[in-house]
């Protein structure tokens, strides 16, 4: 397993440095010339190559605070310190979790064992929100890593692990104007982009896009392919490993906030199996605004535990996680407005290690990030 760790040692040899061609894409140079000259990259590529099953470990409903990153209550712009953090996301391939630090226009690295912080993503707007991990995109055994940010409300996307190579050199000071790594590609302007999800089938990048619908791109190009209305205010979202799609909804002063469950509409006819777009039906959903069980406020992150088959998500005004079935049977719900283990203050996004069974959620008006097992 690559850790990155390792990645401190690594620093780049100029002598491997050739002049930049003007008809060669950047990302693709930089990862043939610069990534690809340094004398470990080949040892990690090869340890890298070696295939590792998942086994889908689900999360206990114990809720064991076991780690948490930055300083609870705590706002700053340290390393171990965030500024209204917002989302955080795995990536099993390069072993680090990642968190967007929104009011420091960063995405924190740490390690995804020991919790230790590893390195700083500059971003290249400001206020990041909503992160992706696509897993080894383009047959490879690298990930890429998918973001939008409030500033110019676009898509970023970017080769997770020539970003991290890049930034832990010290090289990361995009939004100084100082050697910026190259994305692969950036998405058109959005309303307010919002969760974004992959659907590996189809090779496509999910985004909602708050108050007007889900914008479906070509994970490859970024090109806009269609949009799709599946309700107004759409906020999270996330594919089942059985490709069902949730979605979380909310409006301001609107008394329909909650969550929904769909399907993929099979194609019948040859001229619809020759179309790109996609349907979706309605399987299940729960919306009513309120306090108890199975009411909302504002309801962002969206996850689902496919070991155990649970639906979880942030009920953010409520200061709480709800747990459902795939029926939207109430399971149970934890937090309570504070700043100690077992309370939460405005919790927005969440991840499951499926390998470790660990909940990650982003306790956002407490400045943190809390881990249960």
């Amino acid at each position: 397993m690559f850790r990155l760790s390792s990645l401190t040692t690594l620093i780049l040899d100029k002598r491997f440095i050739r002049s930049e061609p003007q008809d060669e894409n950047k990302t693709e140079y930089y990862l043939r010339n610069v990534v690809a000259s340094n004398e470990y990259f080949i040892k990690l590529k090869e340890k890298m190559m070696k295939p590792k099953i998942r086994k889908l470990k689900s999360f206990s409903m114990n809720f064991e605070l076991m780690h948490t990153l930055g300083q609870v209550g705590m706002k700053g712009s340290k390393n171990d310190q965030f500024n209204l953090p917002t989302d955080v996301k795995i990536s099993y391939s390069h072993n680090v979790i990642l968190v967007t630090d929104m009011f420091n226009h960063r995405i924190q690295v740490f390690h995804a064992k020991t919790k230790q912080f590893m390195t700083s993503i500059q971003s290249p707007s400001s206020k990041p929100l909503f992160l992706c991990v696509q897993e080894k995109y383009n047959g490879s055994d690298f990930d890429a890593l998918l973001f939008d940010c409030t500033g110019d409300k676009c898509v970023y996307k970017y080769d997770l692990h020539g970003l991290l190579l890049h930034c832990t050199n010290g090289d990361s000071k995009s939004r100084n104007g100082h050697q910026e790594y190259p994305y692969i590609w950036k998405s058109v302007e959005f309303l307010s982009p919002q969760g974004i999800a992959i659907f590996y089938s189809k090779n496509q990048v999910y985004v909602c896009n708050k108050h007007e619908s889900i914008c479906v791109l070509d994970v490859t190009t970024g090109i806009l392919k269609q949009k799709i209305k599946l309700g107004v205010g759409l906020s999270g979202i996330f594919f089942t490993n059985d490709e069902q799609l949730l979605l979380t909804e909310w409006i301001f002063f609107n008394t329909k906030h909650g969550f929904s469950l769909h399907s993929k509409i099979s194609k019948q006819s040859s001229v619809d199996q020759n179309d790109d777009t996609e349907q979706w039906e309605k399987l299940m959903e729960i919306k009513q605004t309120g306090i108890m069980s199975g009411e909302f406020s504002y309801p962002s992150t969206i996850i689902f535990d496919n070991a155990a088959k649970h639906i979880l998500l942030s009920d953010f005004g409520n200061n709480r996680v709800q747990c459902f079935d795939l029926d939207g049977n109430f399971i149970s719900s934890f937090g309570e407005m504070g700043v100690s283990a077992f309370q939460l203050y405005h919790p927005e996004g969440m991840c499951l290690n499926e390998e470790t069974g660990e909940l990650m959620i982003v306790d956002q008006y407490n400045h943190c990030v809390k881990i249960f097992k």
